[in-house]
């Protein structure tokens, strides 16, 4: 019921002065943004063949990073000279969201240009490099999704659907008794994963790891896993065993994270044991202490 009416465009205000957009760091582009202008260091960057109505396009996909964070990209631009490690500067990027997470489009409206690396005031290299830095779980909690952060905390509930599962070979759902949602009576694939609380002292997040990080933050192979059900004649027999193995465990995890009405999730992309953590959590324990205690 919405009427449309085209307007003759105000010859008094250049277009590219209403596509204007405040810059942001980063961090700063959230939900509530259409247009965005910022900077930032390409981290990541490939190209990739789609067909849109029957023709065949290249468009380029990647990561740009400043000091702050993080944000994947597309861009319908042809970007010539950019590669990664180039400091570039944009203008009126669309924002569009995936789950709570932003994402940077670039089109015909974005402008950019590279800039002097030695204009960028923060290192090429920490940016580019795996290594991150945790942050506390109540600033994840804060934002409806932030791509690529790292979290650091103690596990201290492993919730149920964790273990030895069964998926849909058409639509990788978890099935129950061989009957998926979507597609019926199916044969399942079997897999494995962990559905975890991770609590750090300022707040918790679910985290979701996949095969891969379950069989590395268990210890156990999913062969060895379904040995153990097979042993007990019990489906949840693995489930119990990660419950006793993991709860009060310290782990890092890193991935994207994203809010619902069932709280804040980060599916994680790699997950580890963070080295001296003991000491170093004493260390920081003491010096929160009291002088005179």
């Amino acid at each position: 019921r919405s009427v449309v009416e085209k307007l003759t465009e105000d010859p008094s205000m250049p277009r590219d002065e209403q596509l204007f957009t405040q810059s942001k760091k980063i961090i700063e582009i959230n939900s509530s943004d259409m247009l965005v202008s910022s900077k930032g260091i390409v981290t990541e960057m490939y190209h990739r063949d789609v067909s849109i109505k029957g023709n065949d396009t290249k468009i380029i996909e990647g990561v740009v990073a400043d000091e702050t964070g993080k944000l994947p990209f597309t861009s319908w631009l042809p970007l010539n000279g950019v590669d990664i490690g180039s400091f570039i500067s944009f203008k009126a990027a669309q924002v569009r969201l995936f789950r709570g997470i932003p994402s940077l489009n670039f089109t015909n409206e974005t402008s950019w240009e590279i800039l002097p690396k030695d204009q960028s005031p923060f290192s090429k290299m920490d940016l580019i490099s795996d290594e991150s830095t945790s942050v506390p779980i109540s600033s994840v909690l804060e934002k409806d999704g932030i791509f690529d952060v790292v979290v650091t905390g103690n596990i201290i509930s492993v919730r149920p659907g964790s273990g030895i599962i069964e998926r849909c070979p058409v639509c990788n759902r978890v099935i129950q008794n061989n009957i998926c949602r979507a597609h019926g009576n199916v044969t399942g694939i079997k897999d494995m994963r962990i559905k975890a609380i991770l609590d750090d002292g300022t707040g918790a997040v679910y985290i979701m790891l996949n095969k891969e990080l379950s069989e590395i933050v268990y210890g156990k192979s999913m062969e060895e896993a379904e040995n153990i059900m097979k042993a007990s004649l019990s489906k949840d027999a693995v489930y119990e065993s990660m419950k006793r193995f993991l709860i009060g465990n310290y782990l890092t995890v890193r991935g994207n994270s994203s809010k619902s009405e069932f709280g804040t999730t980060i599916v994680a992309r790699s997950a580890w044991l963070p080295e001296d953590a003991l000491l170093s959590r004493l260390e920081c324990l003491l010096q929160k202490l009291p002088e005179d205690s």
